[in-house]
C-alpha cells in the first residue's frame, strides 16, 4: 500500500468491504459527505478526534487505521446477507468435530457429555434459529453445554477417554464461542455492523438477528446464567498441546490453532478483521499438508455456498 495515502485508502477499503456508502458513514458520524471524500481521497486528514469516531464505527483503532494495511479486503467482502448467514449456520454445524471411541464411550461420563453435545450441535441449524423462542433455546443449549462440560471433565481423569473428552471440550467451547459470544461481542465493537444487520436481505432474518440482539444484551446484566464457564486460551493452548503431542488428534490441534485466529480469539493487537484473514491462510497451509480437519472446513464452506447459491436462483425464478 502507498505510504502517500495509507489512512484514506485504509477507511476506503474497510468502508467499500463493509458494503457503506460515504453517504452512510458521513450521516452515521455527522460529518459532511465531502468530508468522507476528502479524506479517502488524501486531500484532507481528520483530527485524531475525529479519527476515533471514524474507527470505533468500524470497530477498529486509530492506530489500525493510521499503521495497518487493508488492501487486502475486497468490495463487498465483509456484507452481511442471509446467505451468508445461512451458509455460516451450515458450515458451523460441521466446523467442530465431535470424538468419539468404544473405549470412550464405555466410560459413563463421556457417554452422558457425548450424547449432550450431540444434541446441543443439533439445536444450532437454521430453521431451529428461525423459528425457536430464544429464551427457551438458550435454557435448552445451556443445560447441554453444562452436562457436556462437566461430563467431559470427569472423563478426561479417565486414560481411555482422556483424549477425546479433551478434543470434544474444545470443540464444545469453540462451538459455543462461535455462535454466541463472535456475534455479540462483534456488535459491540462497532456501528458499521449494526448498520450492516439493518440491510440483510430478508425481513425473517433481519428480525430473528435483531431479537437474539437484544435478547443477549438484557442476558449482559445476568450473563452467569448463560453458558457460565470461565475459560482461558491459556487452558485451551495447553489441551492443545497434549492433543499435538498424542499424534492421533495432531491434526486437530493445528486446526483448532488457526480457528482461535479465524474467530479472532488470539490474544493480540490485530483486530477481528486481520486476526479472521491470518486464521483462513493457516487453515489454507494446513489444508495443502492434507490436515483432514481444514480440508474438511473448505468442502463444507464450498457445499454451503453453493446450497445457498442455488436456493437463491430459486427463489428468484
Amino acid at each position: 500500500m502507498s505510504e502517500e495515502n495509507r489512512l484514506g485508502n485504509n477507511i476506503r477499503r474497510l468502508r467499500e468491504a463493509r458494503g457503506i456508502t460515504q453517504e452512510t458513514l458521513a450521516d452515521q458520524l455527522h460529518l459532511a459527505k465531502s468530508a468522507i471524500s476528502n479524506y479517502e481521497n488524501g486531500l484532507r486528514i481528520p483530527d485524531m478526534e475525529t479519527l476515533k469516531r471514524i474507527a470505533s464505527y468500524f470497530g477498529e483503532t486509530a492506530d489500525r487505521f493510521l499503521n495497518g494495511d487493508y488492501s487486502y479486503l475486497e468490495k463487498g467482502e465483509l456484507r452481511i446477507t442471509k446467505e451468508k448467514l445461512a451458509s455460516g449456520i451450515k458450515t458451523a454445524l460441521v466446523m467442530y468435530p465431535i470424538h468419539s471411541s468404544e473405549k470412550a464411550l464405555r466410560n459413563q461420563h463421556f457417554k452422558k457429555a457425548y450424547d449432550a453435545h450431540i444434541a446441543l450441535r443439533e439445536t444450532y441449524s437454521a430453521s431451529v434459529y428461525l423459528n425457536s423462542s430464544f429464551q427457551e433455546l438458550h435454557r435448552s443449549q445451556n443445560k447441554s453445554f453444562q452436562e457436556s462440560y462437566t461430563g467431559y471433565a470427569y472423563a478426561m481423569e479417565d486414560p481411555d477417554a482422556e483424549l477425546e473428552a479433551m478434543a470434544n471440550q474444545i470443540s464444545l467451547l469453540f462451538m459455543c464461542v462461535s455462535y454466541h459470544k463472535v456475534p455479540h461481542e462483534l456488535v459491540k465493537t462497532g456501528s458499521a455492523i449494526v448498520e450492516q444487520l439493518k440491510q440483510i436481505n430478508d425481513e425473517k432474518w433481519r428480525r430473528r438477528v435483531f431479537e437474539e440482539l437484544d435478547f443477549l444484551q438484557k442476558k449482559d446484566s445476568d450473563e452467569p446464567e448463560t453458558f457460565s464457564v470461565s475459560f482461558s486460551l491459556a487452558e485451551i493452548t495447553e489441551m492443545l498441546i497434549s492433543l499435538k503431542k498424542s499424534g492421533d488428534l495432531a491434526d486437530l490441534a493445528d486446526y483448532y490453532l488457526a480457528l482461535t485466529y479465524f474467530l479472532g480469539l488470539a490474544n493480540s493487537t490485530l483486530g477481528y478483521e486481520l486476526s479472521h484473514r491470518i486464521g483462513i491462510e493457516m487453515l489454507r497451509a494446513f489444508c495443502s499438508v492434507h490436515n483432514q480437519y481444514a480440508e474438511r472446513f473448505f468442502a463444507v464452506d464450498s457445499e454451503a455456498s453453493s446450497d445457498i447459491s442455488s436456493q437463491t436462483v430459486d427463489d428468484k425464478a
